[in-house]
């Protein structure tokens, strides 16, 4: 399921609170693959996201990636 990137923010916070080191992101699945890639062909990767508002950006994927390492968590993004 599609979390929005303030909910991730805040998995984040919470991983660092309760000293878990790792956030695995599972990015595809049977329903959806919200990711999309400046130098990917337009939406190709985004053909099984939801809606264009349950994709995520490289910008708010480094970003949440920054804050993470910022609070000693590394983000494991699984690809399928």
């Amino acid at each position: 399921h599609f979390l929005p990137p303030p909910a991730l923010a805040r998995a984040v916070d919470a991983c660092a609170a309760a000293k878990l080191n790792v956030l695995h992101l599972h990015l595809s699945d049977s329903q959806a693959f919200p990711l999309a890639f400046e130098r990917a062909p337009a939406n190709a990767l985004q053909k099984g996201a939801h809606s264009a508002a349950e994709t995520y950006s490289e910008a708010q994927l480094r970003s949440l990636q920054r804050k993470a390492a910022a609070r000693g968590v590394r983000v494991v993004p699984e690809v399928d």
